[in-house]
């Protein structure tokens, strides 16, 4: 496979390069090709998952020049998809969870991560276990390059957007699954005050 970029910057204030790119899979040739496979699977009334084309989104490292892929299409809007994200101490791994699990709710009251308070945004971090790394999750943590350590971006109260770095922690995958629970340590059962 081959990954084709266009590059981009940010406006941030650590101007990191975003090479926005897609993986072509082998066998899909130009667009109208693909587009042609997408039209012949309609037709014959079968619903085909076809290859997804954006697979990638890779952060060059405006310190070492190192890139980073993340395998996402683009970085994620935390307020579009109602969750929360912090990174760990190394910056190398993401925590997602959503704004509405009942154990956050229950921690925080009914307020989105990004709006927390001082306050609010400490008993969150005391509350948590440690990441799988060892580290603490913060939310003064910016995403960094796992080569040089330097930021690649801003943390939750920066920036709405985020990265996944391997072996992060998804807690907002489905309901049957794991909940922001999981991720409490034992004494995060204490009583707390709501959103102000």
């Amino acid at each position: 496979m081959r990954i084709k970029g266009l590059q981009l910057t940010t406006n941030s204030s650590f101007q990191p390069t975003v090479v926005a790119s897609w993986r072509q899979p082998e066998g899909f040739g130009r667009a109208g090709q693909r587009l042609a496979g997408a039209a012949e699977a309609r037709s014959v009334g079968r619903l085909e998952r076809l290859p997804e084309v954006i697979r990638a989104v890779i952060v060059r490292c405006s310190n070492c020049e190192h890139e980073i892929q993340f395998d996402q299409p683009y970085a994620y809007h935390a307020g579009f998809g109602n969750q929360g994200f912090l990174y760990d101490d190394a910056g190398t791994c993401t925590l997602v969870w959503s704004s509405f699990d009942l154990a956050y709710v229950a921690l925080v009251g009914e307020c989105h991560p990004w709006a927390l308070n001082s306050e609010q945004q400490e008993l969150v971090e005391d509350r948590l276990k440690r990441a799988p790394g060892g580290g603490a999750w913060r939310f003064s943590n910016p995403p960094r390059c796992p080569s040089c350590s330097e930021p690649i971006g801003e943390p939750i109260g920066n920036s709405i957007h985020y990265y996944l770095y391997p072996d992060s922690v998804l807690l907002d995958q489905r309901p049957s699954q794991r909940s922001f629970a999981d991720a409490l340590s034992a004494e995060a059962s204490r009583p707390t005050r709501a959103c102000s």
